[in-house]
C-alpha cells in the first residue's frame, strides 16, 4: 500500500493510493457510531461511504466493496438488507456488527447471507483486519448470491403448476410419476415441462437439478 503525507503537526493527512482502497458501506441508525466508523476506515486507508437507514442503504444498491451493517434487534436490519439487494438482483457482502454478538444470531445471520458477524469495531486495526478476512471470500459470495438471484427470479416466472414439475424432476420423478402424483395426463406434464424449461433457460435436467440446488428451495410452490 502507498502512502502519501501531507501538512504537519497535528493536521497531518495521510492519502492512500486510491488503487488499494477499499469501499466500505457503513449502515448504522445512531449518526456517532457511523462517523466513528468511518473514521476508522479512513484511518485504515480504506473508503467510507455511510447510510442512516436500511433504506438508504438498499436505495444506494452498492455493488462493490464491502457493507458494514449494524444487525439491529434481532438481526433485522442486516436481514432486512440482504433481501433488499437480493430482491433488487443486487449484491455487496455483508458483515453485519454488535457490541455483543451471540451465537444464535450470528447462525441465523450466517444462513441468511451475512459473510460475516463482528463485534463493534473500535480501532482501525479490527478494520484492517477485517477487510484483509473478507476480501478473498467476497468474490466467490458475490457470485454465489448473482446466481442465486437469477435462479430465484426465474424460478418466481413459473405458474404454480411448472413449479411443481420443476420440483419433482428436480426430485428425480419421470414424467409419468410427475402425471400420478399431480393427476395429469404424462402429455400435460410434457407441456408444463418444455414451458418450465423455457423460461428457466434450462438445456437439460441436469441444469433444472443444478437450479434447485442453488436456491435450495424444497418448495417453491
Amino acid at each position: 500500500m502507498r502512502v502519501f503525507s501531507v501538512g504537519k503537526g497535528p493536521e497531518l493527512f495521510h492519502l492512500t493510493d486510491m488503487s488499494t482502497r477499499t469501499p466500505i458501506h457503513i449502515m448504522a441508525l445512531d449518526a456517532a457510531l457511523r462517523a466513528r466508523i468511518a473514521r476508522l476506515a479512513f484511518d485504515a486507508g480504506h473508503h467510507a461511504e455511510i447510510y442512516a437507514s436500511m433504506e438508504e442503504f438498499a436505495s444506494s444498491a452498492p455493488t462493490s466493496g464491502i457493507g458494514l451493517v449494524e444487525a439491529g434487534p434481532d438481526g433485522r436490519y442486516v436481514h432486512s438488507i440482504i433481501e433488499s439487494m437480493s430482491a433488487a438482483g443486487k449484491w455487496v457482502p455483508v458483515v453485519a456488527f454488535n457490541d455483543r454478538p451471540c451465537v444464535p444470531e450470528v447462525v441465523r445471520l450466517i444462513k441468511s447471507g451475512a459473510i460475516d458477524y463482528v463485534a463493534t469495531p473500535t480501532s482501525s486495526s479490527e478494520i484492517s483486519t477485517l477487510v484483509d478476512q473478507v476480501l478473498p471470500d467476497a468474490e466467490a459470495q458475490r457470485q454465489r448470491r448473482k446466481l442465486y438471484t437469477d435462479a430465484r427470479a426465474r424460478i418466481g416466472r413459473l405458474s404454480s403448476r411448472e413449479k411443481q414439475v420443476f420440483n419433482h424432476m428436480a426430485s428425480g420423478d419421470s414424467n409419468k410419476a410427475i402425471a400420478r402424483r399431480l393427476d395429469i395426463s404424462p402429455r400435460t406434464v410434457e407441456v408444463h415441462r418444455a414451458k418450465m424449461m423455457g423460461k428457466l433457460g434450462t438445456q437439460s435436467i441436469a441444469d433444472v437439478v443444478r437450479y434447485y440446488l442453488i436456491t435450495d428451495e424444497n418448495a417453491v410452490a
